[in-house]
């Protein structure tokens, strides 16, 4: 523990005066120390901008004043918007989000490579610009970042699966009824315009299931679904909830997660695995419900669109789908039924050009593109990622590969519920542990969307 540090940024030690202590926190040294970096697990520090090109993992560890940054991480520190880095078109002047890179990807075990739709995008020739930014409260470890390009022709459109097929697919047609348990929601799930489905989650059970029955009109051919979705809060909200019974141990977990042990066997059940995604079933020609597969992709901040192969319907009649999910888990904006036409072999490019705001960031391109070294992002980074596009005579759409991982700095007001049993629980007995906070979530479910939204950081709201 150093309180009076130097590191000079890419070095390879941190020099200071502090205090060393052994496993059990006894203190074995004071004074002048040195720490090699690459014997660091993890560094948590209240200046984590100085560390962006160090090959350790960043936490930053916020004071209350730096917390002023945003109202509303004050009021319900557990509304504070997060969960990856945030993509963009560059010129848009919407600032419309596109995607969200490896939400899921929590700590270094979890890294992994996210592959995400661009919808509405789609262009010849000429370059694409994509703006990255953090605006959560968070470090973003972020090893690659790459487009992948498919060409297209008039009157279809390009999906990919959850193993990154990608297919070009024709005649999408929206579902006839949607009927849920809060009615028939059939307008809200036929455009990507933003007008999500959603239920409220249960007040006593937070893993209780919810079914949608869906009709589509008689379709031939290799039929696929499309589903546009996203999370609602309720998985960031328990994320939250376990850092903050973690208290100021949040930091020995994550370096324990660095090293091998049956820790990072433990942890790989979350909150993901534990509420599952999206189940898909079809309507036999017996009337019986057979599973087709799964859908959804985890993050609560962009629409992730993706398609799911369904099996071929000899008679030609009307396809009944039936969507099996945890009940106030997940936003649904838009579902249809498409013709698969072909599948896609891609071009993949790597960005041409990389700009820290207004700078030229040969060093970060380097990091985004080799595929080994890491770009540290801090919040309010903001970095425009320039891609060359392919042959202009062709029309292309638009995926975006990102890779990494990220960590979540802690809150001054979660140390106050520090509960070390209360954790300890949740990786021993994650389901019964969720379901007992189902009371607390629902006293806070209505006004979690709104200040998520409202504590972005470095942008305007």
């Amino acid at each position: 523990m150093l309180s009076d540090w130097q590191y000079v940024d890419g070095g390879d030690t941190i020099t200071g005066k502090g205090l060393k202590y052994d496993p059990q926190r006894n203190i074995v040294a004071r004074g002048e120390l040195c720490v090699m970096v690459a014997e660091i697990a993890l560094i948590e520090t209240n200046a984590p901008q100085q560390f962006t090109s160090s090959s350790s993992v960043v936490m930053g560890a916020l004071t209350v004043g730096s917390l002023a940054m945003t109202l509303y991480c004050i009021t319900d520190p557990k509304a504070c918007f997060g969960s990856c880095p945030t993509f963009y078109a560059a010129d848009d002047p919407r600032h419309e989000i596109l995607a969200e890179g490896f939400s899921a990807s929590v700590a270094r075990p979890l890294e992994a490579t996210d592959l995400d739709a661009l919808p509405g995008l789609r262009q010849r020739g000429g370059s694409l610009k994509i703006l990255m930014t953090n605006e959560a409260l968070e470090t973003h470890r972020v090893q690659q970042v790459r487009l992948v390009a498919g060409a297209v022709v008039p009157g279809e459109q390009l999906f990919h699966t959850r193993e990154n097929r990608i297919f070009a697919v024709k005649e999408l047609t929206s579902p006839t009824e949607c009927l849920t348990i809060r009615g028939d929601r059939t307008a809200a799930v036929t455009a990507f315009e933003g007008d999500e489905y959603y239920s409220l989650a249960d007040s006593t059970e937070l893993t209780r299931k919810e079914t949608i029955d869906l009709v589509f009109p008689p379709s031939n051919g290799n039929r696929c679904l499309v589903a546009s979705t996203r999370n609602t809060l309720m998985n960031t909200w328990l994320f939250y909830k376990c850092l903050a019974w973690l208290g100021w141990s949040a930091g020995d977990f994550y370096a324990m997660l660095e090293r091998p042990s049956d820790m990072q066997q433990r942890f790989k059940p979350t909150f993901s695995q534990i509420f599952g995604r999206i189940e898909v079933q079809v309507r036999d020609p017996h009337g019986k419900w057979q599973p087709a597969g799964e859908l959804g992709e985890i993050g609560p901040i962009a629409r992730e669109v993706t398609m799911l192969t369904l099996p071929a319907d000899p008679n030609g009649d009307s396809l009944h789908v039936r969507l099996v999910m945890a009940q106030g888990y997940w936003r649904i904006d838009w579902l249809a039924v498409g013709q698969i036409a072909r599948e896609i072999d891609p071009v993949i490019i790597d960005p041409a050009i990389v700009w820290n705001y207004s700078t030229r960031d040969d060093e970060a391109r380097k990091r985004l593109s080799d595929g080994i070294d890491y770009l540290n992002t801090t919040p309010g980074d903001r970095y425009t990622l320039e891609f060359p596009l392919p042959d202009s005579a062709r029309e292309y759409e638009f995926f975006l590969e990102s890779s990494g991982y990220y960590i979540e700095w802690m809150r001054p007001d979660w140390l106050d519920e520090t509960d070390p049993a209360q954790a300890a629980a949740m990786l021993r007995r994650p389901r019964e542990t969720v379901n007992s906070l189902a009371g607390a979530f629902k006293q806070i479910e209505a006004r979690l969307e709104g200040d998520f939204w409202n504590s972005r950081f470095g942008r305007e709201k």
